[in-house]
């Protein structure tokens, strides 16, 4: 796994009896890797495509116990998939599970493929996403603790939209001074972490601007979403005055 992972805002990492507790819920040894990194880390997702969740073992019973032909399966591997811990879903779609394997225990389910793919530890699987997606490395993880999100709605017309967003995007810009950006080239998310979050601007639509915070720094967020709304008001009289 990547060393440089940027985190956003303040980490929730699970505690000891938590720990404990995902050890108690099934029969097999939960690998130490993933705890020490739930013990370090906590849940959240990394650039909102991969999510590590909070482990579930009754998630492939409850919703796939009646379509295990979805996938192709080695000798003995559909009951270890039906009895395993859920971990990880992804933006597309696909399941990741702990299973009770020594050797191979991280069991990842596809979306569209009927091939499952198994890895030998934590690290393995998140190096597997990072070059899926084309992270190149440039990972963030962002905690799910004290979540809050906000939408700024632009408008309904395309070309409209683009002129309204990049004058609100050079303005944010013009007074604000982001920790870190991902995405810059196409739709970029600037990281703030006086407010533990980000701003996310679609440049390719021109749709929205999506505003992702935690609750212990709402005056803070609340204070760039009224910057922005006022950057928004303007720029629509700007184009309203053309």
């Amino acid at each position: 796994m990547n060393e440089n992972i940027f985190i956003v805002g303040k980490l929730q990492p699970l505690s000891d009896h938590q720990l404990q507790q995902i050890d108690q819920s099934v029969k097999f040894s939960i690998p130490a890797g993933y705890k020490s990194f739930l013990g370090q880390m906590g849940l959240g997702s990394f650039n909102e495509l991969l999510m590590i969740e909070e482990p579930d073992p009754g998630f492939m019973q409850n919703n796939f116990s009646d379509f295990r032909d979805l996938w192709e399966w080695d000798a003995g591997e559909e009951t270890l998939a039906l009895n395993g811990l859920t971990i990880v879903r992804t933006i597309d779609g696909d399941i990741v599970e702990i299973i009770d394997d020594s050797q191979l225990p991280f069991l990842m389910l596809p979306r569209h493929s009927d091939q499952p793919v198994k890895f030998p530890d934590f690290s393995s699987l998140i190096d597997y996403y990072d070059q899926r997606y084309d992270f190149a490395g440039n990972l963030y993880f962002d905690p799910y603790a004290e979540w809050q999100q906000e939408h700024i709605n632009i408008g309904r017309l395309m070309v409209e939209n683009l002129q309204i967003i990049q004058q609100i995007h050079e303005g944010f810009l013009a007074n604000y001074h982001p920790d870190k950006v991902f995405n810059a080239d196409t739709q970029p998310k600037y990281m703030i972490q006086k407010m533990g979050g980000w701003v996310y601007f679609d440049n390719l639509s021109g749709s929205s601007i999506r505003i992702k915070y935690q609750a212990s720094f709402k005056e803070q967020a609340t204070a760039m979403i009224d910057f922005i709304d006022g950057l928004l008001e303007q720029a629509q009289a700007n184009i309203l005055n053309k």
